[in-house]
């Protein structure tokens, strides 16, 4: 017994060193071939819808779990929504409007976010209804976040009036763009001053909000980088779209709301609109304005309603007004609202076509 040779244990060690080796080199082919795949895929435009979506699903993971950590210090969801949120979802339009000038003609700065404001009432809140619903969109008290809901839809609506005005001559110059900054910064701090003292235990300081704000930034970025990835693997059909180029670009800038909406949406049973309408808030006006800060430039002029350049802000009036009504409702959502809302959206695009084609 004590001469006896202790025998192995453990799986490997039941394997001949041969078969081990053999092994080791599959799994290093297959590591290699899978990298070939990527560097031969990648600048293809499958390869470049695949990892833009990858993108998208990584950064809105990544706000989620800020958001999570920002509710800890006495933010409201409202606050979250309207305040945060764009941070991330909106950082792609903010980046265009700065750094896309030169390769957005005329007002297709303009036109891209409004068609993102007319999916964003419209295609996504359906999509999320029609998925996770039925929802409960607003809880019956909030309190404060009452009010700062009902503030930011006042807002909201008042600022599309607002660069409706000012382009309806034809030019949105540097002054409006200042208009509609002004109007933006305005909201943000009457929402702040309404939070309320905040605890001592619960405040944010400096060094933790840099912790959490950056990365929302950082997810900003990526979110902008993947947008970028699956437009060019979606430019192919540019020609095709005519005038509908705004809506197809604003349809591409809420995809990063979508996921984020529907995630949370799937994991607590409700749809917290505070985010779409911080989405739409940047959009118009502040993106509008910034770009216009830094180039004024052209819009069709509208003289009466019939105007061709008119039926955009129709369209966008209409889904508004439906995602007013029900975000400020405090009953159970079926799915089949969702449905609706998918519907007048791809009416909206159906009726573009007709108004560009005539």
């Amino acid at each position: 017994m004590c001469g006896a040779k202790a025998q192995p244990r453990g799986i490997l060690s039941q394997v001949s060193g041969d078969k081990r080796a053999r092994n080791g080199e599959k799994a290093l082919e297959q590591v290699m071939a899978a990298w070939h795949w990527i560097l031969t895929v990648s600048p293809q435009p499958e390869g470049l819808f695949f990892w833009g979506t990858i993108g998208l699903l990584a950064s809105t993971q990544l706000v989620i779990v800020l958001l999570n950590q920002l509710e800890k210090h006495q933010f409201g969801s409202v606050h979250l929504g309207t305040l945060m949120t764009p941070l991330c979802t909106g950082f792609p339009n903010i980046l265009i409007g700065i750094l896309g000038q030169d390769r957005l003609a005329d007002d297709l700065v303009l036109q891209l976010n409004i068609g993102n404001n007319l999916a964003n009432t419209s295609l996504v809140v359906g999509l999320v209804m029609a998925v996770a619903g039925p929802l409960t969109l607003r809880a019956k008290k909030q309190g404060k976040d009452e009010h700062a809901l009902w503030l930011s839809y006042v807002f909201l609506w008042f600022g599309s009036v607002l660069v409706l005005y000012l382009a309806h001559d034809g030019l949105i110059s540097r002054m409006d763009g200042l208009l509609c900054m002004g109007w933006f910064a305005l909201h943000h701090i009457l929402t702040l001053n309404r939070r309320g003292k905040v605890a001592k235990k619960k405040r944010l300081g400096w060094k933790k909000a840099l912790v959490l704000i950056l990365p929302l930034m950082g997810a900003g970025y990526l979110i902008y980088v993947s947008l970028g990835w699956i437009e060019t693997s979606l430019s192919s059909f540019s020609d095709q779209l005519g005038p509908r180029i705004g809506l197809f670009l604003g349809l591409l800038t809420v995809l990063p709301e979508s996921f984020l909406l529907l995630r949370l949406a799937l994991k607590q049973g409700r749809l917290g609109l505070s985010g779409i309408v911080g989405d739409c808030f940047v959009s118009v006006p502040l993106v509008v304005g910034l770009a216009a800060v830094l180039k004024p430039f052209p819009t069709p002029a509208i003289h009466h309603w019939t105007d061709p350049a008119a039926w955009t802000w129709i369209h966008l009036a209409v889904t508004m007004t439906l995602f007013t009504w029900v975000g400020l409702g405090v009953k159970r959502v079926p799915r089949w609202v969702g449905l609706v809302f998918m519907a007048v959206y791809v009416m909206v695009w159906w009726h573009s076509s007709r108004v560009g084609n005539t």
